[in-house]
């Protein structure tokens, strides 16, 4: 009796049943549907003119510009080395005051440090650049802009394979002691970082030793 029970329980697997657990869907009979079925196997291919139809993907913007001084960007290309002699690329921009803007002489400039994501560059920054440049006149501010190890220009490295989050926090640590190693005490720094340069602004915000020369005001990731 038992063995005619599971017998009659035993259930036909279903032919649209596909390996990643999921019903595959029918072949539409419409004539509006131009998309066949592709089936789960080694030489399943997409119909040629599936996609026909559809636009194509818009251009890719533009986010770098083709030379580093150019249209308003930056003003100052500066290289810093390491203890291991390897050198790194920063790119520095002042605000645009004018004689007769009213800025206050009495505040201190605050500095920006831009971090970039993987795999872009420096230069990445230069549209936030121009626009931060033109639209905050009334603001002392200086922009650092770094290429971090292994991108743009900071790419005479010892090791060229070497990403880890770690040495490049490092990496930054030592610009930014190089860089505000003269300013004056109390200055305050704004660290800003897309998607890599993210994590390794997040990271460089705990260490107390950048930190006693110049004074982290805000963190932007």
């Amino acid at each position: 009796m038992d063995d005619d029970r599971d017998s009659h329980n035993t259930k036909t697997p279903n032919p649209f049943w596909t390996r990643f657990g999921g019903l595959e869907q029918p072949r539409s009979t419409t004539s509006a549907s131009r998309l066949g079925m592709v089936r789960e196997d080694s030489n399943a291919k997409p119909p040629r003119n599936a996609c026909k139809d559809m636009p194509p993907p818009p251009a890719r913007a533009t986010i770098s510009p083709l030379v580093w001084n150019d249209d308003g960007y930056f003003d100052e290309k500066i290289t810093v080395k390491n203890e291991r002699e390897e050198a790194f690329c920063v790119y520095r921009a002042a605000a645009d005051i004018e004689e007769n803007d009213s800025v206050d002489t009495t505040v201190p400039t605050t500095m920006l440090v831009c971090l970039h994501g993987c795999p872009y560059s420096s230069l990445s920054w230069a549209p936030f650049v121009k626009e931060l440049r033109t639209k905050r006149k009334m603001t002392k501010f200086e922009i650092y802009a770094i290429d971090l190890r292994n991108h743009g220009e900071s790419i005479s490295m010892r090791d060229a394979n070497d990403f880890s989050l770690g040495r490049m926090v490092e990496d930054v640590a030592v610009i930014l002691k190089h860089l505000f190693s003269q300013t004056e005490k109390g200055r305050k720094c704004v660290l800003i970082g897309h998607s890599m340069g993210a994590s390794v602004a997040c990271s460089l915000a705990l260490r107390d030793d950048v930190w006693t020369n110049i004074v982290l005001a805000g963190l932007i990731v």
